[in-house]
């Protein structure tokens, strides 16, 4: 069997096609008793099973070639499992400890993530081969046993916005695999382009109309918005609910959410969505968010500069990127002016304030594009005073020096090419004072 996943199943026999079905059902039994026994296990023989989503990725690639293999008996047993286990959640609320159950569901999505959907891998990665070439005489997209299975996750998911249910089951560590297999899902299945509906593993027109029938489910004009809402409040409830975990988070920044924003026909939806600009709002203008850590700072800038590009002007986008960042100039700049800075200036949320804003800005620049490059480079001049004051005042803060350089560093190099004479004088001149101010500081050291 072809180790990328690519199964041509008019090669299998259907004794091959058996053996595999059975092969898959007693893996997934395992791995589910496995998890089950984990539960409440403090015992280093269960710490696979806790490993990390990507540690895991190997042994999961492997169990998704397997059912890929009997692809129309093993997406039946995957929807069939997570509806029992779903229904035994519901069943048992109040009355039983729902541990063991959900750390079920966490492999099973684990599981029927790599099934159903590839790494894209920087690309937009198409519907399996092994799915393409099956089910052929399914016509109508709600009876697509893929469909089914999809749906009863996004329902599950959706729970997830339930604060009673939320409190009840849905642990970071459950979360943690929701917004796995979402961003993995999502980039083959919501809102594809029109040219995966094209590329049909067959040239003949059964499988063409096969496909669309398949991507239909997450189309725009069928469930493709409805769905895009709601990763958006999955992903505000990861931020807002689950402080401090540092896994969810770094999922749904830098795999969920910069996921869609990598897609320009995802974009020119996700930024007509209220809970996008509740989001953008939220970030630009609000203090709760500023319980993320530097790196997904830095990451959720990105994404939200990034979605600019699916305004439906480059004006448009410019004055998105100057709403989104005008507070957090704004912020730096007061901050700067305050006669009692030296004073203040080493208080640890002062510090953290400051390192926040960098790193928002650092993320924003590093999202620098042709339709957003003016608005960039306003940001970056706004503050130009303030980081020089900066490196005077914390001279000796290796960490906000760092962050400080970084930014400069990102900004400039998205600019440069765009700039005009007399802009790349104030930017030159600017870089100028700032090593040498630096320079003054630092002799010997190297940062």
């Amino acid at each position: 069997m072809p180790l990328d996943g690519c199964i041509n199943h008019a090669v299998i026999p259907s004794e091959g096609i058996s053996a595999a079905s059975h092969l898959f059902a007693l893996i997934v039994e395992s791995e589910l008793r496995a998890a089950s026994a984990s539960a409440f296990s403090d015992e280093s023989e269960a710490d696979y099973l806790q490993a990390s989503i990507a540690a895991m990725d190997e042994r999961l690639s492997s169990y998704a070639l397997i059912a890929r293999a009997a692809i129309s008996v093993t997406v039946p047993l995957l929807t069939r499992l997570f509806s029992e286990k779903f229904a035994h959640l519901q069943q048992g609320r109040g009355f039983s400890d729902p541990t063991q159950t959900l750390e079920e569901l966490y492999s099973l999505l684990l599981i029927t993530g790599h099934v159903l959907a590839d790494e894209g891998q920087g690309e937009t990665p198409l519907v399996p081969d092994a799915i393409q070439s099956q089910f052929m005489d399914v016509m109508e997209t709600d009876k697509h046993p893929v469909v089914i299975l999809c749906g009863s996750i996004i329902k599950f998911a959706e729970q997830s916005l339930n604060p009673e249910m939320r409190a009840s089951f849905f642990s970071p560590r459950l979360m943690e695999a929701i917004v796995w297999f979402l961003a993995r899902w999502s980039a083959t299945y919501l809102m594809p382009p029109d040219e995966n509906k094209e590329n049909a593993s067959s040239d003949n027109h059964k499988a063409k109309h096969h496909i669309k029938v398949l991507l239909n489910f997450c189309e725009e004009d069928n469930q493709g918005k409805p769905v895009l809402d709601l990763i958006i409040h999955i992903s505000m409830t990861t931020f807002i609910s689950y402080p401090g975990e540092r896994t969810l988070q770094e999922l749904t920044c830098q795999e969920l959410l910069h996921g869609l924003v990598r897609r320009k026909n995802v974009c020119v939806h996700l930024v007509e969505l209220d809970s996008w600009r509740e989001l953008a709002n939220a970030f630009a203008n609000g203090r709760t968010l500023f319980s993320l850590n530097s790196a997904h700072q830095r990451s959720l800038a990105q994404t939200l500069v990034l979605s600019a590009s699916g305004m439906k002007t480059p004006e448009a986008s410019s004055q998105y990127v100057r709403n989104l960042t005008n507070h957090m100039t704004a912020n730096l700049v007061e901050l700067s002016s305050r006669s009692d800075l030296k004073c203040v200036a080493e208080q640890p949320d002062i510090i953290l304030l400051v390192n926040c804003l960098l790193e928002r800005l650092r993320g924003a620049s590093s999202a620098t594009e042709p339709r957003t490059q003016r608005a960039i480079y306003e940001m970056g001049y706004k503050v130009l005073n303030s980081l020089l004051m900066f490196m005077e005042v914390y001279k000796h803060e290796s960490t906000v020096v760092y962050l400080l350089l970084r930014f400069v560093v990102d900004w400039v190099d998205g600019q440069i090419i765009y700039l005009e004479a007399r802009e790349t004088a104030i930017v030159v001149g600017f870089c100028m004072r700032l090593l040498q101010l630096y320079s003054s500081h630092n002799i010997g050291k190297v940062i």
